[in-house]
């Protein structure tokens, strides 16, 4: 007999697997836990490893008995929780059997859905399951048997939102490997920015009265900056064009529309209509970005065919800067049931990637997160994936890539500012040996916000506040460190208010008024690096 059971076979279990051992599991959990949150987490966590690891076998055999098993092994095997705050770790060591009740109550918003499970926490737990089938399936189609395999180890803690912020020992050793090379924080000391912010300066350049730079499409590295374009040709087709610029501390003309260096043609995506499987009309690029990682330049593009199915397209584009060879490396395509939302970052010879499914009722459902490296010098074979990371908590907001691991603002969807968080932004700092910590970051003021590292290691935060003044216009730019506990410090400030800004690795660049006797249009932009 056939052991291993099928995608739709197992899918006929999920509903039922929840009738039948749904209360049983719920008073397991709450028996077992004291917070609301571990509870239902816990509860989603048994049932997303019971419907990875059903086949016939267990289906022949007990399958009361063998669902007791699946509820002992969550409870032992459940990822270790977020590093909490001092003061929340206190309260929720002094917790007692008598404020289960209370939390539990709280959390499901009726006394009566304390006895059993709510309908909202089944729904997100149908969704994990068949979320689980769905990934397993596709992997099992794009990387094979092997990968699903181990993958599936994985895959299995995504629906742990309270519980999981990490991997458990034994599945962390599996899925990471034991080293991957780290930039050096060694640099020269270079002339500071006007202002007392904690950057120096190692580019300056005038703008041409007729030059057009949006910081968005900038990357900088090779003491270069990378400006990139989006072109048409004739045929309706688009490329993104860029040009590299060296650093220099002359505010020469920054030289944008000379001849691009390096082109990326793009390809559109493929969708069924009508009357055409293989059309590639409708799409449009609604944004573009470049990132320059190693000796390799990539274009992270999304498109849109304007209708909601099957969603917006990201692709990464990575081109070669010494043959100057390109490919499309990666896509990432909505998946019904699986994934509809995605984060990238770049940075620290990685690129990291992590899909999410938004069913539009809460915080979205996050998937692992997946980290690739590009090796060799054939961008068509240098896409390589290195390791995953459990992602239980959700789908990260606004990552970057660090040294030490990936730093992003908070989760989408879920808040934890507030009086308790000293009405600081929560932002979160996870490591690449799976320790996940809480950063204090700004003030919640609805201002633009970014991470960033410096050569040092320190980590900052970055605010874009518009200047609140008739006569001027631009941002007014502030500084101040990322740190885990909630004291205040005095935010550093520019001396002068800027017309755009961008954070880009560990440097920041802006565009502001030129002064300077030379200068035709009145704007220059300055490249600035974090210490």
């Amino acid at each position: 007999m056939r052991k291993q059971m099928s995608g739709s076979e197992r899918r006929q279990w999920v509903e039922r697997l929840l009738d039948e051992y749904g209360q049983t599991v719920w008073e397991a959990a709450l028996a077992r836990y004291s917070s609301a949150v571990v509870v239902e987490d816990a509860f989603v966590y048994v049932f997303t490893l019971a419907i990875a690891r059903l086949n016939k076998k267990v289906l022949a055999g007990s399958l009361d008995t063998w669902m007791d098993e699946m509820v002992e092994y969550a409870f032992i095997s459940t990822p270790p929780t977020l590093a909490r705050s001092e003061e929340t770790q206190i309260l929720l060591d002094a917790q007692t059997k008598q404020d289960k009740v209370a939390n539990v109550k709280a959390q499901n918003g009726a006394e009566e859905e304390m006895e059993t499970f709510s309908a909202r926490l089944r729904k997100r737990t149908e969704q994990m399951m068949r979320a689980t089938i769905a990934m397993e399936e596709a992997n099992h189609r794009h990387l094979g048997p092997l990968w699903t395999k181990m993958g599936a180890l994985a895959v299995l803690v995504i629906g742990v939102a309270g519980v999981g912020y990490g991997a458990s020992q034994d599945v962390y050793a599996w899925v990471h490997p034991a080293h991957l090379a780290q930039t050096s924080k060694t640099q020269k000391a270079l002339p500071q920015s006007p202002g007392d912010l904690p950057v120096s300066t190692v580019a300056t350049y005038t703008v041409n009265g007729d030059e057009t730079i949006d910081l968005q499409h900038v990357a900088v590295a090779d003491s270069q900056v990378y400006i990139g374009s989006l072109v048409q040709n004739q045929d309706n087709l688009q490329r993104i064009d860029v040009t590299a610029v060296p650093f220099t501390q002359s505010g020469g003309a920054l030289s944008s529309t000379a001849s691009p260096q390096y082109r990326i043609e793009l390809v559109p995506p493929v969708q069924v209509s009508g009357k055409s499987a293989n059309s590639t009309a409708g799409w449009q690029v609604t944004s573009w970005r470049l990132a320059s990682l190693d000796h390799w330049l990539l274009g992270i593009v999304t498109w849109s065919n304007g209708t909601q199915k099957p969603g917006d397209i990201t692709q990464i584009y990575a081109l070669d800067k010494a043959n100057k060879k390109y490919s499309l490396v990666h896509t990432l395509t909505p998946e019904p049931g699986v994934s509809n939302r995605f984060a990238i970052a770049v940075g620290d010879h990685r690129i990291i990637v992590q899909s999410a499914l938004d069913d539009g009722t809460g915080a979205p459902l996050g998937l692992p997160i997946v980290v690739y490296q590009l090796q060799g010098d054939n961008p068509a074979h240098a896409w390589k994936q290195v390791t995953q990371m459990p992602a239980s908590f959700g789908l990260m907001n606004s990552p970057i890539v660090t040294q030490d691991g990936i730093v992003f603002q908070g989760i989408v969807g879920k808040s934890e500012s507030g009086p308790s968080s000293g009405n600081l932004e929560s932002w979160d700092d996870l490591a690449w040996n799976g320790q996940l910590q809480h950063l204090y970051g700004p003030p919640v003021d609805g201002q633009t916000h970014w991470a960033v590292q410096g050569i040092t290691g320190d980590l900052w935060w970055v605010e874009t506040t518009p200047v609140a003044s008739e006569k001027d216009a631009g941002f007014q730019v502030s500084m101040a460190p990322l740190t885990p506990d909630k004291s205040s410090v005095a935010a550093n400030n520019l001396n002068d208010a800027v017309a755009q800004l961008i954070v880009y690795d560990s440097y920041m660049l802006w565009i502001g008024d030129d002064n300077t006797a030379h200068s035709k249009s009145g704007q220059k932009l300055v490249v600035s690096q974090v210490q």
